[in-house]
C-alpha cells in the first residue's frame, strides 16, 4: 500500500491507477468540509431558443436577389413601334387594263392665258378634206323616207301581225273540238251527310253490342241489376249469339253451334240460398233424386241431364245443354266463370 500513490476526494482515499477504493470509512475531519463540485455534463448544449411572443408577423423580403443594381436587358436591334400596313402601292405595268386607274387631282387655275392658234399642217388639211367628201358622198346615196312613208310601213306590219293571229286561232280551233261542259251539281248536302253519318254510327254501336259479348254483359247487368259475367271457356265449335237476354234480377247467355243448331245457354239469377238451399228446393225435385255432386273450386256443382247447377255470391247459376256435351265439358264452363 504504500507504493502506491492515493488520491482523496470528498474525504475518501482512491487508488490513483486503479482507480479501487482504499478507505472503506471516510476519513472524517474536524473544521471546513469540501463542499461538492457540480460537473456539468452538458457541455455541447445549444441555447433553447426563446418563447414565442407573437404570431402575426409579416414575412421579411428577400434580399437574395438585388434587382435594383442590375441593368434591364435590352436587344441588340433596336426596335420601332410602328402600324403595319395592310396594304401598299405597287408598281404594276402599263400593259395590264384590268386594274382601276388612280384618281389624278385637278389644280384650279385662276389665270388661263388665250389659246394661241395653232396653224394646221397640210397632212392635217388633207385628211379634213378627205373626211368630208366621205360624209358627203353617204348623204347622197341614203334615200330620205317622208313621215307618210313611215306611217304606210307600221299600218302593213300591224295588219299583218294581226292577220297571222287570226289564222292561228282558226288552225287551234279547228284541231281541237269544242265540249260542252255543264256545271257539276253536288247530290251530298250537308243534312244528308249528317243523317248518314248518324245512321252509320248506329249501326255500328250494334254491331259492336251484339259482337262483344264482354261489353254486352256489362250493359245487360246495370239493366238487370245482377253481377253477372262471361266465361272464359267455350266448347269446340261453339259461339257466342247475341243479343243477352236479360230482365229484373236474371241474365241468359245462349250459344249455338257454328254449323247451326242445338247449344246450351247459361242462366244467372239473384238469389239468397246457399249449397244446402238450392240442393234442397231446387235440384232435388228437378233431378227426382238422380243427381251427382261435384266440388271445384270450393264450389259445390250439381250435376244432371246435361245440366249443371249451383250457387256463389248471391246468384244462382244454371247451365242448360242442348247439344250432346260432356259432363267435363259443363263443368269446364261452370269454373271458369
Amino acid at each position: 500500500m504504500g507504493s502506491r500513490q492515493a488520491i482523496t476526494l470528498n474525504g475518501v482515499r482512491y487508488d490513483a491507477h486503479t482507480g479501487e477504493r482504499l478507505d472503506s470509512v471516510p476519513i472524517k475531519r474536524e473544521g471546513l468540509m469540501a463542499q461538492p463540485v457540480q460537473v456539468d455534463n452538458d457541455r455541447h448544449s445549444h441555447k433553447k431558443a426563446a418563447p414565442v411572443t407573437s404570431i402575426h408577423k409579416r414575412q421579411q423580403k428577400s434580399n437574395a436577389l438585388r434587382r435594383n443594381y442590375l441593368v434591364r436587358p435590352e436587344s441588340k436591334t433596336p426596335v420601332q413601334a410602328e402600324r403595319k400596313q395592310s396594304t401598299g402601292h405597287v408598281a404594276r405595268s402599263t400593259n395590264i387594263v384590268r386594274f382601276a386607274s388612280h384618281p389624278k387631282t385637278i389644280k384650279q387655275v385662276n389665270d388661263i392665258s388665250p389659246a394661241t392658234p395653232v396653224a394646221p399642217s397640210p397632212r392635217m388639211q388633207a385628211a379634213l378634206q378627205r373626211v368630208q367628201q366621205q360624209s358627203t358622198i353617204k348623204k347622197q346615196n341614203t334615200v330620205s323616207l317622208s313621215s307618210m312613208d313611215i306611217k304606210h310601213g307600221l299600218i302593213k306590219a300591224a295588219e299583218q301581225k294581226q292577220l297571222v293571229k287570226s289564222n292561228y286561232k282558226s288552225v287551234i280551233n279547228k284541231s281541237q273540238p269544242k265540249t260542252n261542259r255543264k256545271p257539276s251539281r253536288k247530290f251530298f248536302k250537308l243534312p244528308q251527310v249528317i243523317a248518314a253519318c248518324f245512321a252509320l254510327a248506329l249501326l255500328g254501336g250494334y254491331l259492336t253490342y251484339i259482337n262483344m259479348p264482354g261489353l254486352s254483359v256489362k250493359i245487360a247487368s246495370m239493366q238487370s241489376g245482377v253481377s253477372a259475367t262471361f266465361p272464359n271457356y267455350g266448347p269446340d265449335g261453339y259461339s257466342f249469339a247475341g243479343p243477352i237476354e236479360y230482365s229484373p234480377g236474371e241474365v241468359k247467355l245462349v250459344f249455338t253451334a257454328n254449323g247451326g243448331g242445338d247449344g246450351y245457354s247459361i242462366n244467372q239469377k239473384s238469389s239468397g240460398w246457399n249449397s244446402v238451399a238450392v240442393l234442397d228446393n231446387y235440384v232435388a225435385d228437378d233431378s227426382n233424386g238422380r243427381y251427382e255432386i261435384e266440388a271445384k273450386n270450393g264450389i259445390i256443382l250439381y250435376t244432371y241431364d246435361n245440366k249443371v247447377v249451383w250457387s256463389n255470391g248471391g246468384i244462382l247459376y244454371t247451365i242448360q245443354a242442348e247439344a250432346p256435351l260432356s259432363k267435363v265439358q259443363l263443368i269446364d264452363i261452370a269454373t271458369s266463370m
